[in-house]
């Protein structure tokens, strides 16, 4: 637009410039002729007229090429922003068009990428049924697998409920067996366990020691068999209750002389027989061994071949030589103890691999040492318990965690102590009662309610005891029979201080009061 009006301005300039050229040369040639004013400057206006007209019509054609020139500019101008606008159109076009082919591009690309991945994925799924029904047919065949053995595991402790077996006696798979069945009937609702699913937690709660829970268990178990009232008694009996103990074993007792069950009435008859003998009542004690005895020995004659029936009958027999040791009936004690000890040894001969016979061997032989101690046949005493020692020993290896057996160990090293004690030997002595101190107080800390336990560690103290009095070591000796007295005076408060305990109690007063005495002699000295 600028270049159209300076194009303009140029030419209103030269029509200037050229009237001036015309009409100076005019006006001088005008002055310079002779006629009158009148008619020069009639001459004059005539060419100025002319001159006028001349360049009005110059100006009129310039206007009009000016005009032409400018509608020329703005058509072409026109036609410029039209084919701008045009070009521009074709080249948004030419871009949405790029877009849109290089959006179709990737859009194919990924649509080939997902149909890519759908293969793969359709053939990783169909890989992974594949393998799931695989592990699928493999899992059902586990869980029947599971399901067996759990039937399995069930019937092998009903087995062993059957037979009654007592904690002790359990051999290691017996005793797995109760705790496998024990934790399958833990898992299971309350509302759905069995009878001998709670029997199996009873059984596994005295396995650990843990009487508190075994009471718990048999509360909900079937009272109308007269092995749950033997088991309740059991319990009780490891916990100091007595009277508790006589009530349930009554309770068994009648159960099964109702049903005619002789074989649980044996049972019932020895759980009191306990209660009698923890109570120092020995007379009632014998008796009632004497009845339980009549029993086994009954049972045996229907079954010879049944092991389980002789080793009752062993255990009849241990527990009427304990009565006649108390009694001190030495004749019938010593007699009691060699048939226990042939009975287990020709079990033990018959099956060499077995548990039972050994475990019951290593009792008898025990309790024959027992026996000759009571009758200062140190030699014999010795060479019994030693036996008994090293069996006990083997066991206790093949099942650490056996408390019964670890209690027998103790009760060795307890016996082996007392022997060396009779021969002058206190270094032996005092060694075996350290073995003994350790094992008891290693019990009685796996089950604080356990009155037998927990007197054991009593014993065992005063046993130290003795012997550091003896080799010179007082202050020692004073700790021990401290200790002594503070564990029994607690099971006296809770009531549940046996016969033997008592006396026990009486007699670490006694020993401390003199032993203070002689140190109090030497202070003064």
């Amino acid at each position: 637009m600028w270049g159209v009006v300076s194009g303009v301005q140029g030419l209103v300039m030269r029509v200037f410039i050229f009237l001036l050229a015309v009409l100076v040369p005019m006006m001088a040639t005008a002055a310079e002729r002779s006629d009158s004013p009148e008619t020069r400057l009639r001459l004059v206006e005539i060419e100025l007229k002319t001159l006028k007209d001349s360049a009005k019509d110059e100006a009129t054609r310039v206007e009009t090429r000016l005009l032409d020139r400018v509608g020329h500019l703005e058509s072409s101008l026109s036609q410029q922003n039209s084919h701008l606008d045009h070009v521009l159109a074709q080249l948004n076009l030419s871009i949405a068009i790029g877009g849109i082919f290089i959006a179709a591009v990737a859009l194919l690309g990924a649509w080939k990428a997902v149909l890519v991945a759908k293969a793969e994925a359709r053939d990783a799924l169909q890989d992974m049924k594949d393998k799931i029904d695989s592990v699928s047919a493999e899992v059902e065949v586990r869980l029947n697998d599971i399901r067996e053995w759990h039937t399995e595991v069930m019937a092998k402790a009903a087995e062993i409920k059957a037979a009654d077996i007592p904690t002790e006696k359990l051999t290691p798979a017996q005793q797995a067996t109760i705790v496998i069945a024990a934790q399958q009937a833990a898992a299971k609702p309350e509302a759905e366990r069995s009878e001998i699913d709670h029997w199996a937690m009873a059984k596994q709660a005295i396995l650990a020691g843990d009487s508190g829970k075994a009471a718990g268990h048999l509360a909900d178990a079937d009272e109308r068999n007269p092995w749950t009232w033997v088991l309740r008694a059991r319990v009780k009996f490891s916990q100091g209750d007595w009277a508790g103990a006589l009530r349930d074993g009554n309770s068994a007792l009648q159960l099964s002389r109702k049903q005619q069950d002789r074989r649980q009435e044996g049972l019932a008859l020895e759980v009191l027989e306990a209660c009698h003998s923890a109570r120092g009542e020995w007379a009632q004690a014998k008796a009632v061994g004497m009845e339980t005895l009549q029993i086994r020995r009954e049972l045996v004659a229907i079954d010879p071949g049944d092991p389980r029936q002789r080793l009752n009958l062993v255990v009849s027999l241990f527990r009427l030589a304990d009565s006649c040791l108390a009694l001190t009936e030495m004749t019938e004690a010593r007699g009691y103890a060699t048939e226990a000890v042939a009975i287990c040894q020709a079990l033990h001969d018959d099956n060499p691999d077995s548990v039972d016979p050994l475990d019951q061997l290593a009792l008898s032989h025990a309790l024959l040492g027992t026996v000759c101690m009571q009758e200062k046949k140190w030699t014999e005493a010795k060479a019994a318990l030693t036996e008994a020692m090293r069996i006990r020993q083997g066991l206790q290896r093949s099942d650490p965690a056996n408390t019964e057996w670890l209690r027998h160990l103790a009760l060795c090293w307890n016996r082996l102590g007392l022997i060396a004690r009779a021969e002058q030997d206190l270094p032996q002595a005092r060694a075996c009662a350290v073995e003994y101190r350790v094992l008891t107080e290693r019990l009685a800390s796996l089950d604080p309610r356990n009155a037998k336990w927990q007197a054991d560690v009593a014993y065992a103290r005063r046993d130290n005891a003795d012997c550091d009095w003896q080799l010179g070591h007082l202050e020692i000796a004073q700790a021990g029979y401290l200790a002594a007295i503070q564990r029994l005076e607690g099971l006296e408060g809770q009531g549940k201080l046996s016969a033997e305990a008592k006396i026990l109690l009486e007699e670490c007063r006694r020993k401390l009061a003199g032993l203070e005495m002689q140190m109090a002699a030497e202070d003064d000295v």
